[in-house]
């Protein structure tokens, strides 16, 4: 009897387990790649330039989720921050400047295609620098479907002139080797306040790529990319700023 009750609890305790992983077999997206959400948990240099450029240098910051092909990512509070921007090349601590004034920052995993991308952003100031004259377009920029600097999508989130727009980058031409094709644009005012951002790119099935994006709780710009040079392709996501001290927090990636 007692040895029968054991062989009981056994199975049960079996059984318990078969359903918890089949729980979590049933959370993760079917045939998706995980959510991708980046923490900041201790504060000060996260990753800056010189880890594409003198990566073997001591002391050089290396992160498993970004790489930061352009300026200087910072923690802050457990929020990511641009740091102060300025155009003089960084130390391996980016204590000597941050190079921030151009800001790139991308994702190491290249598997996003049709993704939703969300977060907090706040830009606290806009900056000039003897290298980075003020320009219309200086802001933050969501790029999505990174393929290389001269093949993505970016859509702008703030800029300089309140003018938000949705781009494909082309390779060839004066744009660091690659031409920008404006897809959409639309009104919206630069603030300093916290945004809530939300980014969504899928293919429409007829031969399309749709781009949307929605802040602050409304819709503010949407395309369709019908053209044959539209970007199929998973690929990175980054994130871009000119002249732009900005903040972002609770970055999550995923279906759409």
């Amino acid at each position: 009897m007692t040895r029968r009750r054991g062989l009981t609890l056994a199975a049960v305790v079996v059984l318990l387990a078969a359903a918890t992983v089949t729980a979590v077999v049933l959370l993760r997206r079917p045939g998706g790649p995980p959510e991708f959400r980046p923490r900041f948990p201790v504060d000060g240099l996260v990753t800056n330039e010189r880890t594409q450029r003198h990566g073997d240098e001591p002391g050089v910051r290396r992160s498993a989720d970004w790489v930061a092909t352009s300026g200087s990512l910072f923690a802050v509070g457990g929020v990511g921050f641009s740091g102060v921007p300025d155009g003089s090349p960084p130390d391996a601590g980016s204590r000597s400047g941050t190079d921030s004034a151009v800001f790139r920052l991308i994702t190491r995993r290249t598997d996003f295609g049709d993704v939703r991308v969300r977060f907090r952003l706040r830009v606290s100031r806009q900056v000039t620098t003897p290298r980075t004259p003020a320009e219309d377009y200086d802001g933050v920029h969501l790029l999505v479907r990174y393929q290389n600097p001269q093949q993505l999508y970016a859509v702008s989130l703030q800029r300089r002139d309140g003018i938000v727009s949705i781009k494909r980058k082309d390779p060839g031409g004066p744009a660091n080797g690659g031409t920008y094709v404006e897809l959409a644009k639309a009104p919206f005012p630069l603030v300093t306040d916290w945004l809530d951002v939300d980014v969504r790119v899928r293919e429409t099935g007829d031969g399309g790529t749709a781009l949307q994006l929605r802040a602050g709780g409304r819709l503010i710009v949407e395309a369709v990319d019908r053209s044959p040079q539209r970007i199929t392709a998973a690929g990175a996501l980054g994130l871009r700023a000119d002249n732009t001290e900005f903040y972002f927090a609770d970055f999550v990636a995923g279906g759409t």
